[in-house]
């Protein structure tokens, strides 16, 4: 293959955090660390139903918040969730239906392709179809057992390879919009039994080859219960569901992923942390934990769900309170540094079953 794929491949591993990981006690199945937090939480939490908390959500928070050292600006505008209900879940690979993938996405061309089981006892299986000249694989699909997928289209791979980034919203000698591109991207993931996503970055590109045409690159995660992912930087969590689809006004090129996932043993929250619980525990973990400065202001502030181990080791659904620090400011204040190092780094996400600061 000529271009880069992204596959997000680590779903099932923990991600290594620079904290160490507080003692933990279960309660109504879900993890909970004891500290001073934690016993302040438990106080601030009785009597607040999730109903009670979203429908008395502020427009917006304006505050500051001083430490000895440190300066939590929070000029924050508020997005209240488009759900009155949270749940908690179970996240497992999808027992995906081999025939329907393979006949959804090779077509008409599903008859023709070459079943290769040689990697089964592995946990993976390809399907593809041969160029009849060279015999290089011109479609392939790779599906895996943990929740992965890939799909390229060699044909349309060779004719957009060598891509470069371009300068505008919508790719140059295209016919499709950035719109457009996005709603075949959805339209494509629903075809493979993925109803919802949320779409984190969309690139116009045009192919440094022949005529130059233009296409886009989407990365995105998957949405369950209408509540979106935290995706940027490391957590002490795992990573969500989620992957990049490249599209062209031909077809889709490539797509890639841990995608194929379900959300099982679904259970509606009874209870959340409020913003003004979350505010009262910020001053004791101020220095400590929180070590932000007023260079790098909070501007927003939004419920976003987070993927952590339960009991049995299984990735669960918890709801967070993520306060979104400025990311222009925060690369500024960091320098030029690789996007990967700076991206999220300064975020702050508040466990709101526990009002644990989880990064």
């Amino acid at each position: 293959m000529r271009r880069t794929v992204y596959l997000f491949c680590v779903i099932v591993l923990f991600l290594t955090g620079c904290v160490a990981a507080p003692e933990k006690i279960t309660v109504d199945g879900v993890e909970k660390a004891i500290n001073q937090s934690e016993e302040a939480v438990v106080e601030l939490k009785d009597g607040k139903s999730v109903e009670t908390v979203l429908s008395s959500l502020p427009d917006d928070i304006n505050t500051t918040i001083q430490g000895e050292d440190t300066t939590l600006v929070i000029a924050a505008k508020v997005q209240p969730p488009k759900v009155d209900t949270i749940y908690t879940a179970i996240l497992q690979p999808i027992i995906y239906d081999e025939k329907k993938l393979v006949e959804f996405c090779f077509a008409e061309q599903a008859k023709d392709t070459i079943r290769d089981g040689s990697q089964e006892e592995y946990g993976s299986v390809q399907y593809y179809i041969p160029d009849a000249v060279t015999e290089i694989h011109n479609i392939s699909l790779d599906l895996y057992n943990n929740g992965e997928i890939f799909y390229n289209n060699g044909a349309l791979n060779a004719q957009y390879s060598k891509e470069v980034k371009a300068e505008q919203e919508n790719a140059q000698n295209c016919s499709l919009s950035a719109e457009d591109a996005k709603r075949i991207a959805k339209d494509y993931l629903r075809g493979l039994g993925i109803p919802a996503i949320d779409i984190t970055q969309v690139i116009a590109e045009v192919a440094d080859s022949g005529a130059g045409k233009g296409f886009y690159s989407i990365t995105f995660t998957v949405n369950y219960f209408d509540i979106p992912f935290y995706y940027r930087g490391v957590t002490v969590g795992m990573n969500p569901p989620g992957g990049s689809i490249v599209v062209a006004e031909e077809g889709i090129i490539t797509l890639s992923g841990a995608i194929l996932f379900e959300a099982l043993n679904a259970t509606p929250v009874d209870q959340i942390l409020s913003l003004e619980d979350i505010l009262s525990l910020i001053p004791e973990m101020m220095d400590t934990r929180i070590k932000t400065q007023s260079d790098t202001p909070v501007v927003g502030i939004s419920l976003r769900y987070l993927i952590k181990a339960d009991e049995n080791n299984n990735p669960m659904l918890v709801p967070v309170w993520l306060f979104d620090i400025d990311q222009e400011a925060a690369k500024a204040v960091l320098g030029n540094q690789d996007e990967y190092v700076y991206r999220g780094s300064q975020d702050l996400i508040f466990n709101a079953l526990t009002g644990q600061l989880e990064r």
